[in-house]
């Protein structure tokens, strides 16, 4: 193949699996689409040269619609009903420490997707929350101490449960 040949007008290269390092995506180029009308598909023009990149799916973060990072973190009931602590992970490979008492989705600020200024957009955590489907003899012993303590003493952890058992009372009295 020779670009300079008369006779030849476009020929494709197949080179298999090439990889390429981009090291500085701009974030309104990601999800291929250029800026301009997201509507409309870019114009193809002649090029000597045509890349087409797709973005592969990372397994910890995913780009919202409103052009955030965010990264959805399991955790089980028993550490959310604790007000306990995850770690979630950052772009740079860090561990930071998350509090649950803040809420099922919180967005650090500064911790997402680098900016055009080198400011860096907010990272949003959502959790999801797991109920586990099987306990070990220790933990069922442990879920039936806190199950009976509720239910001899409801309030005020627990207030709809008093009113019911207050009516059970009450209809058991007829």
């Amino acid at each position: 193949f020779s670009p300079s040949s008369p006779d030849v007008t476009q020929e494709r290269l197949e080179l298999g699996d090439l990889g390429i390092r981009v090291p500085h995506v701009r974030r309104e180029h990601v999800g291929g689409i250029p800026p301009g009308d997201p509507d409309e598909p870019p114009v193809p023009r002649q090029a000597d040269l045509v890349l087409t990149i797709r973005l592969r799916a990372h397994p910890l973060f995913t780009w919202r619609a409103d052009q955030t990072l965010s990264c959805t973190v399991p955790v089980d009931l028993f550490t959310v009903l604790a007000h306990g602590v995850v770690q979630v992970p950052t772009l740079e490979g860090h561990l930071i420490k998350l509090a649950l008492a803040d809420g099922a989705e919180q967005a650090l600020p500064g911790m997402g997707f680098p900016n055009k200024d080198g400011s860096r957009g907010p990272l949003h955590v959502v959790l999801q929350t797991l109920t586990p489907t099987t306990y070990s003899a220790a933990q069922q012993a442990l879920l039936a101490k806190l199950a009976a303590s509720i239910q001899a003493d409801p309030l005020p952890a627990c207030p709809e449960l008093a009113a019911w058992q207050a009516q059970l009372r009450q209809h058991a009295r007829r």
